[in-house]
């Protein structure tokens, strides 16, 4: 994919360094209708799961990831503070796949944020139904409520795509 000229740093006698890490096609991934997993260890090291209930870059080096906390109340204990976290976007049409990695903290959800988890919401009710999926099985993975917001300041995307691909670097941070 080319660069993209927002995302793109030049250095004065070096060559173009393509500098983004959440690209334009991860931010189109993210809109389209995904299953997304989120991970954080917890303070014992074992993995905390959970589903997320969309996202949004915010610029090449930030992502929001929204989850029910009603849900997964270890999880939005576990990220009142910064730590690790990844988050594994898969296309549910096409098995289109990204693990994106970086620190991450959470807070309670905005109206901006309960706005996109609605449009989530809808965009996945609508595939699955279609698909003939009980709505009371859908809600199952997207239900809840004290919904949280993590904010990912993201240091690596790679390729999840099952293939030869997966598990590529797509994008690391300048620091990394």
């Amino acid at each position: 994919m080319p660069s993209d000229p927002k995302f793109t740093l030049k250095f004065v006698g070096s060559t173009e360094i393509d500098m983004a890490v959440l690209t334009p096609d991860i931010a189109e991934l993210l809109g389209g209708p995904v299953m997304m997993l989120i991970t954080v260890p917890s303070d014992g090291g074992w993995p905390l799961v959970a589903r997320g209930l969309g996202g949004r870059a915010r610029g090449p080096y930030v992502l929001d990831v929204m989850f029910s906390g009603s849900r997964y109340p270890l999880l939005a204990d576990a990220l009142s503070h910064r730590r690790r976290m990844a988050v594994t976007v898969a296309r549910v049409t096409d098995y289109v796949s990204r693990q994106i990695k970086g620190e991450a903290a959470a807070r309670p959800a905005d109206i901006e944020d309960a706005a996109s988890i609605d449009a989530y919401r809808q965009r996945i009710t609508t595939l699955f139904e279609s698909a003939g999926t009980r709505n009371d099985i859908i809600q199952q993975w997207i239900g809840g409520a004290a919904l949280h917001t993590a904010t990912l300041d993201v240091s690596e995307v790679y390729d999840q795509t099952p293939g030869p691909g997966a598990g590529r670097a797509l994008g690391l941070a300048p620091w990394m």
